[in-house]
Parts: C-alpha cells; structure tokens; sequence
C-alpha cells in the first residue's frame, strides 16, 4: 500500500522496492499446550470458537465495531467467545458496552507480558483486527504465524501484503458491523475452513522473517547503488 502510495505520488515505480514489515514469528509457531489450556480454562474458552483481538484499546482500531459485531453473532450462537487483549483509554468504556448476555463470553485480559502472548494466540479460533486505520499492523504477522485466519479491514496495510480474501481470512469494510458479523459467523459455522484458512496464514507469513526482510534490503541496497 506504501508502494501504491507513492507511484500515486509520481514516484518512478522503478526506484519503488517493498520490503514488508517484518518480526520474529517463530515464537508464534508453537506454544505450550498446558499454558495454552490454562488461557482457555479461566476464560471459559472450551469448545467455543474464539476471536481474538490484541491491541491498543483505542478510538483508531475499531473495538467498538468488534464488540458491536460479537453482539450480533452471540444472539445466534452460544457457541463463540471474544478474547480482548491489551488496555488504553476506552477499557472501561467498552466493558460498559457489553451486553449482559454476553457479559461471560467477552474476556478483557488486560496487558498480557511478550512471553505469554503465543498461549493466548494458540488458545484462540480467529484473530480480528477491526482498525480504522493502521499502517501497517505487526499483530498480523503474529496472528499468521499462530495459524490464525484473519478477519481485517481494508483499512489494515498488513491485511494487503497477508491476508488473502476467501483463502486465509477475510476483508471487510471500515466501521461495517453487519460485514464484520457475517465473516465471524461464516467462520464459525465452518470449523473445517478455520483448520485449512489458519493453514495458510502460517504459509502467507514464511516470506516475512526477519532474515528473508534483511536479506531484500541488501538486494535493494546493492541495486540502488548498481552492484549485484
């Protein structure tokens, strides 16, 4: 998208290189099966499908839609829960806005340290980032590696480079609860789709280590400056 920007710019497309955003997912590949237990049991995450949202809880990254979504999704189904991670400035605001039906299927967990964050991704179904705008969105890459499908917006820079409509999750528009309703729900009727979507996420995100990113950025330097 940062590319696209520019060419809109007038830049020459041929002095244009990508070279994405970049973290290390290997941590994200695996976690501990009794940590990962541990998450779901004192959420009361069993056999319920999870979406997972990790951020900042910020006007910016949309919660108020993912909340305002699960809403419409949980008068159907008993069988989902939402898994909130992160604080900010609209915690308390947000928490308020929760249903009372829906009150023991939507978890605030609050900052949750680095080192525990693989067990939350592994103890979740689909990871949503509802933003309004990010430019890029680290937290994709992560949800990837965790074989997570991912439901973005096409406001996510992320969701461009990783995430393949119909294949390993979906986009949806800006702000648009009933979209954002019906993908969790497709998803959610279709726990075959999670296996194969989550698939594919760990196959969108391989390109993007931190050593195949060093590796471009030495190509594109060495040919910024005519060598080989």
């Amino acid at each position: 998208s940062a590319a696209e920007a520019y060419r809109n710019l007038g830049a020459d497309p041929l002095k244009l290189a990508v070279i994405p955003y970049c973290c290390d997912t290997s941590r994200y590949a695996n976690a501990d099966e009794s940590e990962v237990r541990h998450v779901r049991e004192k959420c009361g995450l069993e056999d319920k499908t999870v979406f997972l949202f990790s951020g900042q809880l910020i006007e910016r990254k949309g919660v108020d839609v993912l909340i305002a979504a699960f809403h419409e999704l949980a008068k159907a189904r008993r069988d989902v829960a939402l898994l909130l991670l992160g604080d900010g400035p609209l915690r308390q605001a947000l928490e308020s806005s929760v249903s009372p039906e829906c009150r023991d299927r939507v978890h605030f967990a609050g900052h949750v340290e680095q080192a525990e964050l693989p067990s939350y991704f592994h103890a979740a179904s689909v990871f949503v980032l509802p933003s309004r705008h990010d430019g890029w969105g680290v937290v994709v890459n992560e949800a990837c590696a965790a074989g997570l499908p991912v439901i973005a917006t096409e406001s996510v820079g992320a969701a461009k480079d990783l995430v393949a409509d119909g294949r390993n999750g979906f986009i949806v528009p800006r702000d648009d609860v009933g979209a954002l309703a019906g993908k969790m729900d497709f998803l959610a009727s279709n726990p075959g789709q999670i296996r194969l979507f989550g698939e594919c996420s760990r196959q969108s995100v391989a390109a993007f280590s931190p050593e195949s990113c060093a590796r471009r950025f030495c190509e594109c330097a060495l040919a910024a400056i005519g060598k080989p």
